[in-house]
């Protein structure tokens, strides 16, 4: 929903902003002590502004850590303060990593990226048997397969790699290779699944794929606390909020773990693990020992635009460039941008680099789509280092309150919350891993491992609080099950 709600609301604010001025982008200079002690007041303030529980940030220039910081709280109940020790869920920020572990071994020569799946997976299939025999790893995990988006299906299902990989068997096409961009969480992990069986095809491709990572990435670059596994009470683990439908407050989130999703998105980490990962891309593949873990031509594989992206974020001064493979390529006042998202639960997080000024920008905070935030913050950082005018804060804050406005007007829909009398009679478990559930008067929607109380909106139709919001309508043929507004499949009932 982010995601389409900010394109909307930047095409609005472009004809309300003026284009800011074209900047000469050589002009880089390393940050001074007061500048950078400008950002942090940034940082401080922002955080305020947009009503985020906490935040831990680390920017990085001419090969060194120069600020990793925490701001803010990392749980609202004991207002345990954020350090740069607090772990976060990173959601999409794995998809980078995801890349560079398969760079490593495109570098040793167990695959390739123009490779044909098939060569690596001989049964591997797609529902067309062309598709099938040419479809690459730079198609899946550049996301321009033109298969189409499953995660309706497979979101929250337990599903093992080799199951979310035969997922994909029959699903239609919406475009030919190469031709559009359609960001797929599956095919990113189903990218590194693969990728993990031309290492050894008879291991769990689960446990080699977490090995790789380990061995090749975290390890070399020096990021201690960085993983791919579930996490059990960790008490420098922040707690997620996100918004409650109606508005009101900020609720804790669970920490989930999909097994089928780590590739794209089952990271966990701390500013400072992220630093040096992000230090390694920038110093092109080189770690603190001088080790070369990733060549420098197979990195710039991954930040080279593979596909366009239809429609991108155009905002003042900004250029969507495209997708390379775990990376978006951007420049803002023509200073290029690399930088992967990530939303994961409660949590958002950003990573952002300037290869032509060799600085970059990590930023975790323990609130769900706190995207803008992090775009206030990226740009910001941009405007210092290449001393241009302080102008994308105004362009954020407005995109942020007409998003809050967004929100208000979608909350005003609810009528209140589901009632035994309502769903009651619905409750038991269905097809898609579905359950309805009664808790306490309560009607609550399961699915794997997400949960989420259900509130009735003025259509009549229901709409599930939590980590991923689903919609639900009693029809004639029974309950229908979905995104909001558009529920598709029919639930049967399994009892």
């Amino acid at each position: 929903m982010y995601g389409k709600l900010l394109i909307a609301l930047a095409i609005v604010l472009m004809n309300a902003l003026s284009v800011a001025a074209q900047n000469d982008p050589t002009d880089a200079s390393a940050l001074t002590v007061e500048e950078q002690q400008a950002f942090r007041d940034y940082v401080e303030t922002t955080l305020n502004a947009y009503a985020i529980p906490g935040a831990a940030v680390a920017v990085i220039q001419n090969g060194q850590i120069i600020m990793a910081e925490g701001f803010g709280v990392s749980d609202l109940e004991t207002n345990v303060p954020v350090t740069s020790d607090t772990i976060f869920q990173l959601g999409s920020l794995a998809k980078s990593i995801n890349s560079s572990v398969i760079a490593t071994l495109v570098d040793q020569g167990v695959l390739d990226w123009d490779q044909p799946i098939i060569d690596i997976m001989p049964d591997f299939q797609l529902a067309d048997a062309d598709r099938t025999a040419t479809l690459t790893l730079r198609d899946l995990i550049g996301f321009r397969s033109g298969i189409a988006n499953n995660d309706l299906e497979t979101f929250g299902v337990p599903l093992s790699a080799g199951e979310l990989i035969a997922s994909i068997a029959d699903e239609p096409f919406n475009a030919a290779p190469g031709e559009m961009f359609d960001y797929n969480n599956n095919l990113a992990s189903i990218g590194g699944f693969i990728a993990a069986s031309a290492v050894n095809d008879d291991a769990d491709l689960l446990d080699t794929y977490i090995d790789l990572v380990e061995q090749r990435i975290f390890t070399p670059a020096g990021m201690e606390s960085a993983s791919l596994s579930p996490r059990t009470a960790d008490e420098n683990l922040a707690t997620g909020y996100l918004t409650a439908l109606d508005g009101s407050s900020l609720l804790p989130t669970p920490f989930v773990y999909e097994a089928s999703q780590v590739p794209a998105g089952m990271l966990t980490g701390t500013v400072l693990d992220m630093a040096q990962f992000l230090l390694m891309q920038v110093n092109r593949g080189v770690v603190a020992d001088g080790t070369q873990v990733i060549s420098q031509p197979n990195l710039n594989e991954t930040w080279t635009p593979g596909v366009a992206i239809a429609g991108g974020m155009q905002l003042p001064g900004f250029e969507s460039r495209g997708y390379g493979m775990g990376w978006f390529i951007d420049a803002y006042n023509g200073v290029e941008i690399i930088s992967v998202p990530g939303n994961a639960g409660g949590f958002t997080a950003y990573m952002a680099m300037l290869p032509d000024s060799n600085t970059g920008i990590v930023i975790m905070t323990n609130k769900a789509q706190a995207n803008v935030f992090s775009l206030a913050l990226s740009n910001r950082l941009v405007e210092l280092v290449y001393d241009f005018p302080q102008t994308f804060d105004e362009i954020a804050t407005q995109i942020n309150s007409a998003m809050q406005q967004q929100l208000a007007s979608m909350s005003q829909m609810i009528v209140g919350p589901a009632t035994v009398e309502m769903l009651g009679a619905y409750a038991g478990d269905y097809s898609e891993h579905v359950s309805i559930e009664v808790r306490d008067n309560e009607v609550w929607l399961n699915r794997g491992n997400f949960a989420g109380k259900l509130y009735v909106l003025a259509d009549g139709s229901f709409i599930s609080e939590g980590i991923m919001v689903y919609g639900l309508q009693i029809t004639q043929d029974g309950l229908m099950f979905g995104n909001v507004g558009s529920p598709s499949l029919l639930l049967q009932p399994l009892n």
